[in-house]
């Protein structure tokens, strides 16, 4: 994804959405970041990162302000979780019923941050000399 203009069709819904499935390590952190800007009161964008094969939400729905003619900057990181594999990232425009408004998205990305951490295996036992009776 790179970037994208919701704009309103009085032929369709309120809501528009755009979904892109991403392959993702489990336990590794990562980061979505982008370029928003909503010109008119009228509309607003959100995000959500999910996971449809468990099914479970990875990042809550979040909603973005309007902008007026400002772009506003997010970024979020999370942690895959354990046995997610594949993640939705899905960016939404809610156009309410105003005609000619939109909701722009721009340099829209998703970079891996770390790898998961390891678990230390135990320290190797000492032989000691220690009788048995």
């Amino acid at each position: 994804m790179y970037s994208i203009k919701m704009s309103k069709n009085p032929d369709y819904s309120l809501a528009h959405g755009v979904l892109q499935y991403v392959t993702v390590l489990p336990g590794s952190t990562y980061r979505l970041s982008f370029w928003s800007q909503s010109p008119s009161p009228a509309s607003s964008g959100s995000y959500q990162v999910y996971d449809y094969g468990t099914p479970r939400t990875i990042v809550a729905l979040t909603h973005l302000a309007p902008s007026s003619t400002a772009w506003f900057y997010t970024g979020v990181d999370f942690t895959v979780p354990a046995g997610t594999t594949q993640v939705a990232v899905i960016l939404f425009g809610y156009l309410g019923s105003t005609p000619n408004v939109s909701v722009y998205y721009d340099d829209v990305s998703l970079r891996y941050v770390t790898q998961p951490t390891r678990t230390p295996l135990p320290a190797t036992p000492v032989a000691t000399r220690t009788p048995i009776a």
